[in-house]
């Protein structure tokens, strides 16, 4: 009857211990706790029920490639947190075994095989005792994690007599750990929903820049079909009616309208390459020819007045480039420049290199825009 009432007290015991270790871990735990803090809670009560000195827990979410790792000592202490990553699909898929039916008689401890040693190699030397023993956390007869740890040869008969405690308890664990996977899982899907939603909105936005420029398109289609003719037949009628004239007044009148007919023309086919982007063709050009038209055309759409440009270039092999479009850009930037800069003392640097390593062509350019102020930033093509 000693002996009886000596096992029941011990057995009530062990049931204590468990206990408090479970009202402890539930009380650490937030309903928004993150994986690390989960993985420390049950580190900590895995460490004191197994009467070890440290133990390792770790988290697989159904399906990853990766586990996330916990070292935790007896006191509490976080000696350490890592992601371990696997070599391929097989090694996350066999190392851990499911767990089905009652548990053996030996309870939920298994003996650590060589097919987890890619997951344990890298705590394992802080763990103490020469052998590993881990506990399965499964959820629906699925592997999501395990506590590790170390011990002399034995320990799943020393914790034979505790099988329904270990085992509830690893129950609790493993809930605990799938709850915080679906919290994270869920949070993943929020962050993809979000980012494909933005994906929409911009696939959305672009859709509706499309159908603007078809739009523009249209009209501007329409309205070359419709003002080309009567310009035609103003520039030609204009050019015809200069070379009648003989007064060099009325001459210069009639040269000004076909001028402005054709600035028209042109603003219409600039208005149709803007709606319909022609395909760039690029061939070697030079450079500097570059420039140069760059600068003869921005001269053409702006009174330069007295801005003084300095054109500086080294030795440039060809560019592969679209010339036309090139140089329209190219264009704009100087006849920028010479609206930026002050219509007396303005001066305009331009200048580029041949960056060798990159294989690339950098253009600067540089305005004095009043006689002591400031210059622009250089402005790299």
């Amino acid at each position: 009857m000693t002996d009886q009432l000596f096992a029941r007290n011990r057995k009530l015991s062990i049931r204590s211990r468990y206990f408090e270790a479970l009202s402890a871990f539930q009380g650490e735990l937030r309903p928004d706790a993150p994986p690390t803090v989960v993985l420390h809670a049950i580190g900590q009560t895995a460490a004191t029920v197994l009467e070890s000195e440290t133990v390792a827990v770790f988290s697989i979410p159904p399906g990853a490639f990766y586990a996330e790792v916990a070292l935790v000592e007896r006191s509490g202490n976080l000696l350490q947190t890592s992601l371990v990553e696997a070599s391929s699909s097989e090694v996350v898929s066999t190392p851990i075994p499911v767990i089905q039916g009652p548990p053996p008689i030996e309870g939920p401890v298994l003996t650590v095989g060589e097919s987890m040693e890619w997951l344990i190699q890298s705590f394992s030397p802080r763990l103490k005792g020469p052998n590993r023993y881990w506990i399965c956390l499964q959820v629906e007869g699925v592997c999501i994690g395990g506590v590790v740890w170390g011990a002399d040869p034995g320990e799943a008969h020393r914790l034979s007599s505790q099988v329904q405690e270990l085992t509830a308890l690893a129950g609790g664990w493993g809930l605990a750990l799938r709850t915080c996977q679906i919290r994270d899982e869920s949070r993943a899907l929020s962050e993809q929903l979000a980012d494909a939603n933005r994906r929409l909105q911009s696939a959305q936005n672009e859709l509706v820049r499309s159908k603007m420029l078809t739009t523009v398109a249209e009209m501007a289609a329409g309205a070359a079909h419709e003002m080309n003719n009567p310009l035609a037949v103003i520039s030609g009628r204009s050019q015809l009616l200069a070379s009648t004239l003989s007064d060099p007044r009325q001459r210069e009148h009639a040269q000004l309208i076909y001028e402005k007919s054709q600035a028209l023309s042109d603003l219409i086919t600039e208005l149709m390459h803007f709606a319909r982007p022609q395909t760039p063709r690029p061939e070697p050009v030079g450079v500097q020819a570059l420039y140069e038209l760059a600068v003869k055309q921005a001269k053409e759409h702006t009174e330069i007045a007295d801005r003084q440009i300095d054109l500086q270039f080294a030795d440039l092999p060809e560019a592969q480039v679209d010339p036309q479009q090139v140089g329209s850009a190219l264009s704009a930037i100087v006849e920028n420049a010479i609206q930026a800069t002050d219509p007396v003392n303005g001066r305009i640097s331009l200048s580029a290199s041949f960056d060798a390593p990159e294989s690339t062509a950098r253009a600067r350019r540089h305005g004095q825009w009043c006689r002591n102020g400031p210059a622009h930033p250089p402005t790299r093509v």
